[in-house]
């Protein structure tokens, strides 16, 4: 029993900090309003965003998964197409200046918000990071990826052209 517990332990851990990777499609709701402040200064505001297509990363700086995302993430970060955009809300991690600092080390090269106000609970409750969510142009969750999936940069890419394409 203990060797069966530990290999599921195992197995959670290697997958991300979410339960199980995966990825819902179809329209998931309406996304939240939402003014959250940049580590690189300022706010933003959902209405900034509205009218493009969005990848919204939900991460922590203590979640390894979501670190090892950040290359990726960088690379999809600079193919993203007019129309689109990239941001990244941190979660339970601290301070801003410790959110800072993670960013400087990690080379995070798209923009980073402080998570606050339940954002996350706004989206529909995250069960793990990273969590991942497409939306659209009319500002509706399209997609949600949860944990480390199989080529999500290329699945994201995909989205992207999809739904700049149906508009």
């Amino acid at each position: 029993m203990r060797k069966l517990t530990l290999a599921a332990l195992l197995a959670c851990l290697l997958s991300g900090c979410a339960p199980s990777p995966s990825a819902d499609s179809g329209a998931l709701g309406v996304a939240p309003e939402f003014e959250l402040q940049r580590i690189a200064g300022g706010d933003l505001k959902s209405a900034d965003l509205k009218g493009k297509v969005v990848v919204i990363d939900f991460w922590a700086t203590w979640c390894d998964p979501c670190k090892e995302e950040v290359p990726s993430y960088n690379q999809l970060a600079d193919s993203i197409p007019p129309g689109a955009a990239m941001v990244s809300i941190a979660m339970d991690s601290g301070s801003f200046e410790q959110v800072k600092e993670w960013v400087g080390k990690l080379g995070i090269q798209y923009p980073v918000l402080m998570g606050k106000d339940n954002i996350d609970e706004k989206f529909g409750g995250l069960r793990g990071y990273p969590t991942t969510f497409v939306v659209g142009k009319d500002w509706k969750i399209y997609k949600k990826y949860e944990g480390l999936v199989v080529k999500k940069q290329e699945l994201i890419q995909r989205d992207i052209a999809m739904l700049l394409a149906s508009s």
